[in-house]
């Protein structure tokens, strides 16, 4: 993490995409599968901001599908976006 966040800042974490309960430590954040984690010191009831296991793996998800659905275009041939 960066030296710039206060030695006596408390780690809460929030996800940025869900209500999942945080862990404990960073360290435990990052051995459960938590990514992207910043400093967020404008956080109502956090103080950093993540994107947890479970909306980091539908992230994934979502992004496969995409690169298929355009990678079958690709295979069709033709304009995508025909005038």
């Amino acid at each position: 993490m960066s030296d710039a966040i206060p030695r006596d800042v408390p780690f809460s974490l929030s996800c940025v995409e869900c209500d999942v309960d945080s862990p404990d430590t960073y360290e435990d954040a990052v051995d459960d599968g938590w990514t992207q984690i910043v400093y967020y010191p404008q956080g109502c009831s956090e103080n950093f901001l993540g994107l947890c296991p479970v909306c980091r793996r539908e992230e994934e998800q979502q992004q496969t599908r995409l690169r298929e659905a355009f990678k079958s275009l690709d295979q069709e041939g033709g304009d995508a976006c025909p005038t």
